[in-house]
């Protein structure tokens, strides 16, 4: 009778780890991914409208975030679920490459000006559940927008380079592959 019991204790186990599908493809963690993609996007296209002549790069940050908190407020409330900012708002310009997130109170205010390109970068959790996501921008007086001379040069050459990546970027592609495209 115990080896019974053990059996069917072993039986309940399997039932129960069946019924929690942990799997990345299952439903409910695909839905958390879209969701944090949804507020990615949502976020990176608010800040993008804010970046003007004169924007306080810091202030641009701390809005990310709190925008971040606001937006991930509204989905998955039916359950506990753990949700935030996996990677802070960050705004880098021109030439720096990345993580570029001064303080409100830095003195003296970095302030985005005409032809400045912007590198926005931000991430959120769902449930532990990641999604990070970045834009570029070019800062320009009125309503005129995107690069021009070298800088549009290297923002085209970026964008072309990425899609090469994309497209070899195969089960079985060697990386000397890509990085000789």
């Amino acid at each position: 009778t115990t080896h019974t019991r053990t059996e069917h204790m072993a039986d309940q186990v399997a039932r129960i780890e069946a019924e929690i599908d942990t799997s990345v493809l299952s439903p409910n963690i695909v839905s958390k991914y879209k969701a944090a993609e949804e507020v990615v996007n949502s976020v990176l296209e608010k800040i993008v409208s804010l970046c003007d002549v004169g924007s306080n790069i810091a202030k641009l940050c701390a809005f990310g975030d709190q925008f971040i908190d606001e937006q991930l407020a509204a989905v998955f409330n039916r359950s506990p679920v753990e949700k935030g900012i996996a990677y802070p708002t960050t705004i880098t310009l021109n030439e720096n490459v990345a993580n570029f997130s001064p303080l409100e109170d830095e003195e003296p205010a970095v302030l985005a000006k005409d032809g400045d390109l912007l590198k926005i970068s931000l991430g959120v959790h769902i449930d532990g559940y990641t999604c990070t996501g970045a834009r570029s921008h070019v800062v320009k007086a009125g309503k005129a927008r995107g690069g021009h001379g070298a800088q549009a040069d290297a923002m085209a050459a970026a964008f072309v380079a990425a899609d090469v990546v994309k497209k070899l970027l195969r089960p079985g592609t060697r990386r000397d592959a890509i990085t000789a495209a």
